[in-house]
């Protein structure tokens, strides 16, 4: 998992950031809770957005009328998006820690490295979880029977979720 160094005979070890001991992987139910909890911070936007569509849907609006509840829907369809960057994009990119990890304790990092991995890396192992879906979400169950408890989008992307 994090980068090997040789000891005094020379074989290889592995090490820890200099900072210290190697974190402890992050249970399957620790990842879990972050989720259930990313996702609570999202669900406001849906069901405003649904009932939204529901008034547009009695009110006739979906038959070519346009109106403010389509621009609300759509306004708040671009929130969820930005709230959903911001934490899971730019947020975990930068700390290594969505809402969710922060509140659970753990958090994302490289896994040779031990470190935040950037907001490019965290968008390519987000779409990534596309793999995880396919087939039967397997790759989100993976972490229960793999050594470094990853998923298919952590492998794919070379990160580890560890505890704090």
């Amino acid at each position: 998992m994090y980068a090997q160094e040789e000891n005094m005979a020379g074989k290889p070890r592995t090490s820890s950031s200099p900072a210290g001991p190697r974190p402890q992987i992050a249970t399957w139910g620790q990842r879990a809770g972050a989720c259930l909890i990313d996702f609570l911070i999202l669900l406001p936007f849906v069901v405003l957005d649904e009932m939204v569509k529901a008034h547009m849907a009695s009110s006739g609006l979906y038959a070519g009328t346009s109106g403010g509840a389509a621009v609300a829907s759509a306004l708040l369809m671009l929130g969820l998006m930005v709230v959903w960057i911001w934490n899971v994009v730019v947020q975990q990119g930068r700390t290594g820690q969505t809402v969710g990890k922060e509140t659970m304790k753990i958090r994302l990092v490289g896994a040779s490295s031990g470190e935040p991995v950037g907001k490019g890396r965290c968008f390519a192992r987000q779409t990534a979880h596309l793999l995880d879906a396919l087939p039967l979400f397997t790759g989100y169950l993976w972490p229960l029977w793999d050594e470094n408890r990853q998923t298919f989008a952590d492998k794919a992307a070379r990160t580890v979720v560890v505890q704090m």
